[in-house]
């Protein structure tokens, strides 16, 4: 997920300094919180073979990791808005997306697909191997990320709900992220990407409005109505933000107040993109309250994200199946091992890709977001 991944550097130039030369560490560490959640709420259903007894969604009804995936969806939106400014070009912005995306993508399903393929297929190996098995899965994850969520012949573990067939339930994010990613280059290209714009976007995709029977559409719809209403929810906080790079505090009390309603009317996911992108991203964008710097660390949410259902499912199976670990040691060491295969992906893969990006516009991004938008 991815959610997204982009670099958070960039805040607040002053004199002839531009947004990209600064960076704001907490934007890495809310990206890490978020892919922990997505973790956690995992290791109830993988573990148990149910999300019923996860706390977050015993509270709200909603499970903490869908959460965590909104939350990946709101930087997004806000950094990718930013990016498509700084870019410049609809080119640029385009080739930026990609290898923020694919070179991390792809190696996850390639390494996933003949690796424990190759573990867990009740084929045998060179037979597994010869019809092009583990290929032909990481061509389609590529192509179209999320689908099918098993691999041929492969089964983690037998289960009453066939959860051990999900070869990387996660990627199902990548698909939406993508098309927030396309809406964003159009309304670029065309001119179009102004914050009535975001606003009305924000609107019609809200899930607390129920605009669309999201429930009734076709996966791909229902999946990104699910997501998209974050993403354009932190795109249209970037509006507010570019003016003086920075974000008030007034606007947190009808954040305050709309967590209220939303509490009181059972609508804790539905209104999420109203009350919770704002303080989200003015906690990313605080730079008094910064945390520790990640930069030398890196970001390695997005690889926490891509392995870490693999990851899980790998453990349920040696552990002997559903019910035979505990959430809470699936959750510790899954995020353990997660963790470092996300500093791997980000070391010897994505930042590495990231070097051919080009380079952000020079101009100030005031200056770039009064010219385009």
């Amino acid at each position: 997920m991815t959610a997204n991944k982009a670099g958070a550097d960039g805040a607040r130039p002053t004199g002839g300094e531009t947004a990209h030369q600064f960076r704001y560490p907490n934007f890495d560490w809310l990206r890490i919180a978020a892919a922990t959640a997505v973790l956690f709420s995992h290791s109830f259903l993988l573990a148990q073979g149910t999300e019923a007894n996860e706390p977050w969604r015993q509270l709200t009804g909603t499970i903490l990791g869908i959460y965590g995936v909104c939350v990946f969806f709101v930087i997004s939106g806000f950094l990718i808005t930013r990016s498509a400014f700084n870019s410049g070009t609809l080119r640029s912005f385009t080739l930026a997306r990609v290898l923020r995306i694919y070179p991390a993508l792809a190696a996850c399903a390639a390494l996933t697909s003949f690796g424990l393929g190759l573990a867990f297929t009740s084929m045998e190996p060179a037979r597994f191997l010869a019809d092009l098995i583990p290929l032909k899965h990481t061509i389609k994850t590529i192509l179209h990320p999320g689908t099918p969520y098993d691999l041929a012949s492969v089964q983690f573990y037998p289960d009453a709900r066939n959860m051990g067939r999900t070869f990387n339930g996660s990627l199902w994010t990548i698909p939406q992220e993508l098309a927030c990613y396309v809406i964003v280059g159009l309304l670029f290209a065309l001119r179009l990407l102004r914050w009535p714009v975001m606003a009305l976007l924000l609107l019609l995709t809200l899930p607390a409005l129920s605009l669309w029977n999201a429930d009734a559409a076709p996966e791909p719809i229902s999946n990104f109505l699910l997501v998209a209403a974050s993403f354009f929810a932190g795109a249209l906080v970037f509006f507010v933000w570019r003016r003086q790079q920075r974000l008030p505090a007034w606007p947190l009390l009808p954040c305050a107040a709309l967590l209220g309603l939303a509490i009181a009317t059972d609508q804790s996911f539905g209104l999420f993109p109203l009350y919770g992108a704002y303080p989200l991203l003015m906690l990313a964008t605080a730079r008094r309250w910064s945390l520790p710097d990640l930069k030398g660390f890196g970001d390695i949410s997005y690889g926490m994200y891509l392995y870490g259902w693999p990851v899980q499912q790998t453990l349920v199976a040696l552990a002997g199946g559903v019910g035979a670990i505990s959430w809470h040691a699936l959750f510790a060491l899954s995020t353990f091992v997660a963790a470092l295969l996300g500093y791997a992906s980000w070391h010897l893969l994505e930042k590495r890709a990231l070097r051919w990006k080009p380079q952000p516009s020079q101009r100030p991004v005031r200056q770039a977001a009064a010219e385009h938008g």
